[in-house]
């Protein structure tokens, strides 16, 4: 749902029960019980009930509008900063009295000079002088577009390796733990709660959201998850040849592990076997 802007309170007679009210566009409005709607709250705003960042619901962007005002002031200058500064090259000054025509038509024969030159060179009588300016380039510091970017990425969290796709391992699981792991939770939370009775929740029924993690990992990484879930057992072959981006085989949903890697319980058996073994006298060094 997209509203205008949303209100909780109690809007009928019944005191007890919480509501939230939808204003929409047309102008008409909705009333629903809050028990019976999924709400999902972005971060922590004015209203602690509503989220967001003001008491409608809606996100508060009024900080990070005037960074978004500030660059794009300076992206949409540079165009014109750059013609100004190709406009006016010189100042050509015609020491004689002459009509304005005349004066055009000097300047017209100076500019036509210019262009015939083959080595940039041009000569001028006594009556006139050339003043050149030298306009330079618009200069903008990466230190202050750096700033500007910085703020609008950091307002949700998202660095410049993750939106330029030039990411590491640990800065994909910085973003992760930052960006997606609260959301992936708060989501789990909202969804088990309205669509499980009490008595469901009880016997222990709720959505789980899952992240393949997996999908973003480096080739060097993905190479020593494979070794460690085959030793293992963590995975079955048809999600290992996924990892790789390899079609699944008819039998591939079988688990392999190495027989260097025993269970815990085996483990424990095997040592008290040994230790029986060692009191009967039938192992170990014990002598006859």
């Amino acid at each position: 749902m997209n509203p205008v802007s949303a209100e909780l309170g109690r809007f009928s007679d019944d005191t007890t029960r919480w509501a939230i009210k939808f204003y929409w566009q047309d102008g008409t409005a909705d009333v629903l019980p809050y028990d019976a709607v999924i709400h999902l709250k972005w971060r922590r705003g004015v209203s602690t009930l509503m989220g967001g960042g003001n008491d409608y619901g809606q996100a508060d962007e009024s900080n990070v509008m005037r960074s978004l005002t500030t660059l794009d002031e300076i992206i949409q200058g540079l165009p014109k900063m750059i013609d100004s500064s190709l406009n006016l090259r010189g100042v050509l000054s015609v020491k004689t009295v002459i009509d304005q025509k005349s004066l055009t038509k000097a300047a017209a024969d100076f500019e036509s000079r210019i262009l015939k030159s083959e080595n940039g060179i041009v000569a001028i009588g006594l009556g006139g002088n050339f003043t050149p300016i030298n306009n330079t380039m618009p200069v903008i510091p990466d230190s202050t577009l750096k700033f500007l970017k910085d703020i609008i990425r950091e307002r949700y969290g998202v660095s410049e390796a993750i939106l330029s796709g030039n990411f590491t391992g640990e800065a994909h699981a910085a973003f992760y733990q930052t960006c997606i792991e609260e959301f992936i939770i708060e989501f789990e939370q909202a969804m088990t709660q309205r669509l499980f009775t009490a008595r469901e929740r009880s016997l222990g029924h709720r959505i789980k959201g899952y992240y393949s993690k997996v999908a973003y990992f480096s080739a060097k990484d993905k190479m020593e998850l494979a070794t460690l879930a085959t030793n293992s057992g963590l995975m079955t072959l048809n999600e290992l040849r996924e990892l790789y981006g390899y079609p699944p085989l008819p039998d591939g949903n079988r688990r392999i592990q190495s027989l260097n890697f025993v269970s815990a319980e085996l483990v424990d058996k095997y040592q008290l076997q040994g230790s029986d073994l060692d009191e009967t006298g039938t192992g170990g060094n014990s002598q006859l």
